[in-house]
């Protein structure tokens, strides 16, 4: 669960990868089992897990170069201490080394092509704090793995999947013991 929206497929490369980028993450919580009821109707575990909120302050960003995957994060203040924008993207690129070695040894009939591969994830958090006591936000998600092969016979295998998600949610603090959540969201796989 991802901001209160449901993920089916929680991977990349066949789980290999999370689907959650780090860099947007504020809280990961695991149920092995007695579940809080928000999260009833599962079968043996859950993943709660909540992104963060934007720098409401200041532009803010952060990012990284891998050798496998890049990432960057954005954050924007949009009303300066009331709402912010987060933006976050992450892609691999092993998929750019393929298609060169395939390439490069497209001649050699000895040669097994390489599949190509790649996957990419985005982001996306605008927070809004009405006071102390009452915030609204809009939460987004959208990853695509992409597998492609093709060998020298004109053999073909394509084959795409990914997430898409988008959730809002108000939260109330009524007392210091009592709030009020409303939730809504959409979810594909």
């Amino acid at each position: 669960v991802l901001d209160e929206a449901v993920v089916y497929n929680a991977n990349h490369l066949f789980g290999f990868f999370s689907i959650f980028n780090p860099d947007v993450l504020r809280s990961v919580e695991l149920y092995k089992g007695d579940f809080p009821a928000r999260l009833g109707g599962r079968t043996s575990s859950a993943v709660d897990i909540q992104m963060k909120n934007g720098n409401e302050k200041k532009l803010s960003g952060s990012g990284g170069v891998g050798l496998i995957s890049s990432r960057l994060t954005l954050e924007i203040p949009v009303v300066k201490d009331k709402s912010s924008l987060m933006i976050s993207s992450r892609r691999t690129y092993a998929d750019i080394f393929t298609e060169e070695i395939n390439e490069r040894n497209k001649n050699n009939e000895n040669f097994q092509q390489i599949p190509q591969y790649y996957f990419y994830d985005l982001n996306a958090k605008y927070h809004y704090r009405l006071n102390d006591r009452h915030q609204f936000f809009i939460s987004s998600y959208y990853g695509r793995d992409d597998l492609n092969y093709q060998d020298q016979n004109d053999l073909k295998f394509l084959m795409n999947w990914g997430n898409r998600l988008i959730s809002a949610n108000s939260q109330h603090q009524l007392s210091d013991k009592l709030y009020w959540t409303n939730s809504i969201g959409y979810t594909g796989y």
